[in-house]
């Protein structure tokens, strides 16, 4: 049966289903995370900047990322809790002292993530855009066999 087609089409397709079990878990672990996680009031206190050297164009570039230190206070504690946020490479995305929504889950404040749409369903996303790209790829060479 499979004979008829490349190996290259093969590998794609057998790529394209692959990524498509990974985004299938990925979004049922937001969705579980999302409907189980609880939303408070957090504040950016600090800006961490990251920098690396890439190489791009046979040149060495240094390449700067940033990420909020959110702090926010738990529903059932006192006690203040901060994590670093998903990192972005503009500066000013974020500022010192604006409030920020945070969601996490009841008990376990360390899975806190900054409560944005994006930034919540960005892996989903992006491997399931890839999955479906390989799996149009496969189906269009299918379609010229």
């Amino acid at each position: 049966m499979f004979s008829s087609f490349s190996p290259e089409l093969l590998a794609i397709g057998a790529l394209g289903i692959v990524l498509g079990l990974y985004t299938l878990a990925t979004y049922l672990r937001t969705r579980n995370f999302v409907a189980h996680s609880i939303q408070v009031h957090g504040t950016v206190v600090d800006i961490v900047e990251r920098s690396s050297l890439t190489n791009a164009e046979q040149r060495e570039t240094r390449v700067s990322r940033f990420s909020p230190v959110i702090e926010f206070t738990p529903r059932a504690s006192k006690k203040a809790i901060r994590f670093l946020g998903d990192s972005t490479s503009h500066a000013n995305v974020y500022t010192k002292k604006q409030p920020i929504a945070v969601r996490y889950l009841p008990n376990d404040p360390a899975t806190a993530r900054i409560d944005q749409f994006l930034i919540l369903w960005k892996k989903p996303l992006i491997v399931g855009v890839g999955s479906l790209l390989l799996i149009g790829v496969l189906l269009f060479g299918l379609s010229q066999t």
